[in-house]
C-alpha cells in the first residue's frame, strides 16, 4: 500500500501539469477514487490474507485505471460535447 500512495502522490501532480482543460486531471481524480475503493473493499473482505491478485492490485492497479480510464473519459468527454 505505500507504493500505491506513493504513485497516488505523483500521477495528480503530473496530470495536472498537463493544459488541456483538465480532462485528463479529472481523469486522474475518476481513476484514484475508484482505485482507492477498491484498495478499501480488498482488505474488508479478505482481512487475514490477502491473495497474490489482491497483492497485484495494490501494487499495479493505479496505473492500470489510469492507462483505461484517460481514453475513456476522453472519448466519453468528447461524444458528450463537453471538450
Amino acid at each position: 500500500m505505500r507504493q500505491a500512495l506513493c504513485l497516488q502522490s505523483g500521477w495528480p501532480v503530473l496530470a495536472a501539469l498537463i493544459l488541456n482543460g483538465g480532462l485528463i486531471f479529472t481523469a486522474c481524480w475518476y481513476a484514484s477514487v475508484g482505485f482507492w475503493f477498491g484498495v478499501i473493499l480488498l482488505p474488508v473482505r479478505r482481512p487475514v490474507a490477502p491473495t497474490i491478485n489482491d497483492l497485484l492490485y495494490f501494487r499495479f492497479g493505479l496505473p492500470v485505471m489510469l492507462l483505461t480510464a484517460i481514453p475513456l473519459f476522453a472519448w466519453f468527454c468528447q461524444n458528450k460535447g463537453a471538450t
